[in-house]
């Protein structure tokens, strides 16, 4: 498929921080040259904030573009490319899910939500790249690396990453199977494996199947009874065969 493009668009909050913040470096700029005469302590907080702020411009979202092979993150000078076939979970989220997270290294409103910010519920540390707090889609690769971005269409965006996915790997499964690196009996599902390959490995049996080497032979096969020669429990022959031999006894009362 060719490549779908979603546009970034800043929130209301974001919109007012971002020129904000720009109208308090232009009035810091004023108060430094005009107030204070361009001493040197000034001048070096000037500079400094400068850098930073341009770092933060730098680092501005513009637009997401997903295709068959990658989904790319575009910002102003920096580019995060996601292979397809390695997004293992992609999902809308709610605001709720935005509102528990507080940002590390990163920012807050000025140019969007944007950078490392940390999720207070799991605990675990994200990618932002948006630039307003609803419409949010989470995007979890292989590497359990967790990216947040936001879309004006977020259900689109969830279709094309799902079906690119999908689409990815299969062809990647063909290659490979052509290639002789893989057998069709290994991914195959349980119930439609050769002979029930899995179920015998794993010592177990399907109802009217049993497992070699477990079936019981037949009465006629079975060994024939043997006594014990302690005197174990045992069950006798009916006929009495195996049985030793009665000695015949003697009459004391016959005559001589």
């Amino acid at each position: 498929m060719t490549a779908t493009k979603f546009k970034y668009r800043l929130d209301r909050r974001s919109r007012r921080i971002t020129w904000g913040t720009f109208a308090a470096i232009a009035a810091l700029f004023v108060g430094f040259h005009f107030i204070w005469g361009g001493a040197y302590l000034p001048a070096w907080f000037l500079l400094l904030l400068l850098c930073i702020i341009t770092l933060f411009v730098l680092s501005f979202p513009r637009y997401l573009t997903i295709d068959d092979d990658t989904f790319q993150i575009h910002c102003i000078v920096e580019l995060t490319r996601i292979h397809v076939e390695e997004i293992e979970t992609v999902r809308r989220i709610d605001r709720s899910h935005f509102r528990r997270m507080i940002p590390l290294l990163g920012s807050y409103g000025f140019g969007g939500y944007f950078g490392y910010w940390f999720h207070l519920s799991d605990w675990t540390i994200c990618k932002l790249y948006t630039t307003e707090r609803k419409q949010l889609v989470l995007i979890e690769d292989i590497y359990e690396d967790i990216y947040i971005v936001s879309c004006p269409d977020p259900d689109l965006l969830v279709t094309l990453c799902t079906v690119a996915r999908d689409r990815k790997r299969e062809e990647i499964y063909r290659h490979a199977l052509a290639a002789g690196k893989l057998s069709p009996e290994s991914i195959l599902p349980e119930s439609t494996a050769p002979g029930n390959t899995r179920a015998k490995a794993a010592g177990t049996t399907s109802p009217g199947t049993e497992a070699a080497g477990t079936r019981e032979a037949p009465p006629s096969q079975k060994e024939p009874f043997q006594e014990e020669p302690s005197g174990g429990k045992g069950t006798p022959p009916a006929d009495g065969a195996g049985l030793p031999a009665k000695e015949p006894t003697q009459n004391t009362n016959d005559k001589r």
